[in-house]
């Protein structure tokens, strides 16, 4: 739907197991896996549906010039019912996607990256309709991380740096790495 690309995006979609194959049993196996990343890509998609504004009478994507444009919204479009219902899901999608897993942290950084490609907005900076979202986003983020820091810290799962030598850490992360490459 944002590029406007069907056949290229399967193709790029068909792809991702590939590089990743020691994740799809995990993929399959755990249900937190699914959940986070069944509400990452919902909030991808109200964001992406949000951002068009109305939607009612155009396109999802127009194509032009063989380049993918996604409709730019009206001028009143952030006070629309629409624009409001997909604006909500968007922010229920994060929250639920951060409750099952706290990667999902990363979702506002992808909305920077569509407004920048494939949405080409420039109404995203301070005071625009997309700010406004990130910021809520942003500090759901901010509380998420805190929260998770602070229950991995009383279970004894986070050590200082000092406590760890440089030395050990080092060999740990080429061992590491050693093992997801033999795995692949």
């Amino acid at each position: 739907m944002l590029t406007g690309a069907r056949r290229r995006s399967a193709i790029v979609a068909g792809l991702l197991p590939g590089i990743r194959p020691c994740r799809i049993g995990a993929w399959v196996a755990e249900r937190k896996d699914l959940l986070s990343t069944f509400f990452l890509f919902l909030t991808l998609w109200a964001y992406a549906r949000y951002a068009a504004g109305p939607l009612a009478s155009r396109p999802a994507v127009a194509v032009a010039g063989g380049r993918p444009t996604i409709p730019r919204p009206d001028a009143g479009a952030g006070g629309t019912a629409p624009a409001k219902v997909f604006y909500v899901l968007a922010l229920v999608g994060f929250a639920c996607g951060l409750m099952s897993k706290p990667m999902v942290v990363t979702c506002p950084f992808l909305l920077l990256l569509l407004d920048y490609w494939p949405l080409e907005r420039e109404e995203t900076a301070a005071g625009g309709r997309g700010w406004w979202l990130r910021n809520c986003l942003f500090r759901a983020v901010h509380r998420g991380v805190r929260v998770t820091l602070a229950a991995q810290q009383s279970g004894g799962a986070i050590k200082a740096a000092v406590d760890v030598p440089f030395s050990l850490r080092a060999i740990n992360a080429l061992a590491a790495y050693g093992r997801y490459l033999g795995k692949t």
